[in-house]
């Protein structure tokens, strides 16, 4: 296996909101048009420290991704055993994840819209200097037959900048009004929207860059029931996501998986305040909880990725404002409250959280 550091991210937050989150629905005829930048800070990634021994201690945690080092990840830890690779050796010195996110949608009558989403992603890991010398340290000691059972193909030199960038796959989602407050809605994610480049394609090109991929080869199929009250005199906007995943293939440090992700629930409460004439402050909630990852292992058995379920709280905060009639800008920022996993380790890489993601976004309505 490849040492090379791979991060997967799995989503705290909904990039498709389906049109707002809400049970309104556009007019027929009438179209929206927007572009969000999103930006994560203080990236942390999911991992455990591991004894001596090599066997983990089940202080499972997230650990500051810059900060991320050898006696976290388990697939180095014969090396670190060996005394072939030093425990606190630091993997990266930066992490950058940032998405311009493009929507459009259609209203084809009064009751059902039609959304579509397209993610465009940019990625830069820069790997510190220290770790790239141990990993070719391992490679030029696996190339003399001084590792038993590893040659240089099982080692790829990581660069000392990894970056990749380029369109997401596409998501299509319809959303249908039942009644004034309550909305129902469908998206989907596979097939020939699927452009973005996965780790299978970039492995092909070049090591080192599986971690930066843009797209995946798992579907993704969601529904979606919206609801609006009024609690307390103030309107409330519920809505709530289930997400399930097609069985597909992902690389972790380089060994090809066949795996299938967990399905995800997802509750968002939001409010408004009219702070002065066009101009909102937006309030809001979001709880997301996630069952168990699953792999094959080598008898094509299902075997549970323990415990990749995970429990996410986030806050948002937005102001928004009307330039135009139909221009509105708005910018935002989500803080996880609460984003750990149930309980034990879940195996590197693991889930990625974010300190904030901070968005700002343009919506175009005519």
């Amino acid at each position: 296996m490849k040492k090379t550091l791979s991060i997967i991210l799995i989503g705290l937050v909904t990039t498709t909101q389906l049109v707002l989150g809400t049970a309104r629905t556009l007019h027929g005829g009438m179209s929206r048009f927007s572009m969000t930048m999103e930006t994560l800070s203080e990236l942390k990634a999911a991992g455990e420290t591991f004894n001596a021994n090599g066997v983990g201690n089940k202080d499972f945690k997230f650990y500051d991704a810059k900060s991320y080092t050898a006696k976290n990840i388990s697939t180095l830890q014969p090396f670190i055993q060996a005394r072939l690779m030093n425990p606190d050796s630091i993997i990266l010195d930066s992490v950058e994840l940032s998405t311009v996110d493009i929507m459009g949608a259609y209203g084809i009558t009064d009751d059902l819209t039609i959304v579509i989403d397209l993610p465009y992603k940019k990625r830069k890991l820069t790997y510190n200097a220290a770790y790239i010398a141990a990993i070719s340290r391992l490679d030029t000691l696996a190339s003399t037959g001084r590792i038993p059972g590893k040659t240089a193909a099982d080692f790829a030199i990581p660069p000392r900048e990894a970056k990749g960038e380029g369109f997401s796959d596409i998501t299509v989602a319809l959303k249908y009004r039942l009644r004034d407050d309550l909305a129902i809605g469908a998206g989907y994610r596979g097939g020939f929207l699927k452009i973005g480049r996965d780790a299978h394609d970039i492995a092909k090109k070049t090591d080192g860059f599986e971690e930066l991929a843009t797209g995946t080869d798992i579907d993704k199929y969601s529904l979606k029931i919206y609801y609006d009250l009024d609690l307390l005199s103030r309107p409330v906007e519920l809505s709530a996501t289930y997400d399930y995943f097609s069985e597909g293939s992902q690389i972790f440090l380089d060994n090809n998986l066949t795996i299938k992700n967990g399905d995800e629930f997802t509750v968002d409460a939001y409010t408004d305040f009219n702070l002065l004439e066009d101009t909102y402050l937006t309030l809001g909630l979001t709880y997301r909880y996630s069952l168990k990852d699953k792999k094959k292992d080598a008898q094509g058995n299902w075997q549970a990725i323990l415990p990749s379920n995970l429990s996410a709280l986030l806050a948002e905060i937005k102001l928004s404002g009307y330039l135009l009639r139909f221009l509105n800008l708005s910018i935002s920022a989500h803080f996880p409250l609460i984003n750990e996993p149930i309980d034990g380790a879940y195996d590197f890489p693991g889930r990625l959280s974010a300190a904030a993601i901070y968005r700002l976004s343009t919506q175009v309505y005519f």
